[in-house]
């Protein structure tokens, strides 16, 4: 998959899910709901409810915070009273799919290409430059491995950027953690019969509504 970021109104890309590879398990219900604006979706509602999610998770232990795990964060947006149907849908979907690539530990070739992204999104100090930063990263020869992961990650990027949901340098850090999760999804997924097209986007939104809290 090469798909530059869309230039598509969002609503219209919305309708429209990721095509799936060859080799993808038979398309689901929970396939068809996942897509970029799924990401944007559920990063913009965890920055909405940052202050009710931050009550929620953040519990002091032995004096020190309590670290946030990306489940967590999503099982706590879901259960929010005041979220709409949609995006609580969309979290239960995500976490259904993040059980699965969870529990897939990735082979130390896959372990080391991740660690290789660090020092390129390290470089990068604002989302766009995340984002052009993968652009060139993603047709490098050492980066095949990864290619669907990337190629999904500037999809998502490109929509969370659309709708100013990563605006500004204070958003890098989660533009970098979509980068990781996307990637991260996209390889485990393999491990465990999902298809790159949804493994990145459950990967990408949990470890950027990780991120997001994080800010908050």
């Amino acid at each position: 998959m090469h798909a530059e970021p869309s230039t598509e109104p969002m609503a219209a890309r919305r309708r429209e899910p990721l095509a799936p590879a060859a080799d993808d398990l038979e398309t689901t219900a929970e396939e068809e709901l996942l897509q970029p604006g799924s990401h944007t979706l559920l990063l913009s509602a965890v920055q909405e409810h940052a202050a009710e999610l931050a009550t929620a998770l953040r519990r002091p232990v032995a004096g020190r915070i309590q670290p946030v795990h990306a489940r967590l964060v999503l099982q706590a947006l879901s259960a929010l009273p005041s979220l709409d149907s949609l995006t609580r849908l969309t979290a239960e979907q995500v976490l259904a799919f993040l059980a699965r690539l969870s529990g897939a530990p990735l082979p130390e070739r896959y372990s080391a290409a991740l660690r290789s992204l660090g020092p390129t999104l390290l470089r990068a100090r604002t989302p766009i430059a995340v984002l052009l930063a993968v652009r060139a990263l993603r047709e490098s020869d050492e980066a095949a491995m990864m290619r669907p992961g990337l190629s999904i990650a500037l999809e998502l990027i490109g929509d969370a950027l659309e709708t100013s949901t990563l605006c500004g340098r204070s958003q890098t850090e989660v533009a970098r953690a979509c980068v990781r999760g996307s990637v991260w999804g996209a390889l485990a997924g393999t491990l465990c019969g999902i298809g790159p097209n949804v493994a990145a986007v459950v990967g990408a939104a949990a470890s950027s509504a990780q991120s997001a809290i994080a800010l908050a």
